[in-house]
């Protein structure tokens, strides 16, 4: 199992998430390989949240984007896995 880098981690979740997705819509085969990459573990899940995190507020000024990027956090949690939900729920990203 190879892990992912950080910066890899962040492109994958601009491609879910493009700016030419219309309508807040997001690439969903890209978003289940997101959930899937933090399932099992390639990226630490603290790493993970951060990257979303970071893509959140990186899109304030794109409605679209920004909606799209919490369709990928709920995709997110529904199926990355404990360990990511524990990092979801912490200070840190609320």
């Amino acid at each position: 199992m190879a892990t992912t880098s950080s910066e890899e981690f962040s492109e994958v979740i601009e491609r879910a998430t493009s700016e030419s997705i219309p309508n807040g819509e997001l690439n969903l085969p890209v978003a289940l390989e997101i959930s899937d990459i933090l399932r099992s573990r390639r990226i630490a899940p603290k790493d993970g949240m951060r990257c979303l995190k970071k893509r959140i507020t990186n899109t304030t000024n794109n409605p679209n984007t920004q909606l799209s990027s919490w369709k990928l956090v709920e995709i997110c949690i529904k199926n990355g896995g404990i360990p990511f939900l524990r990092e979801i729920c912490s200070r840190e990203f609320m």
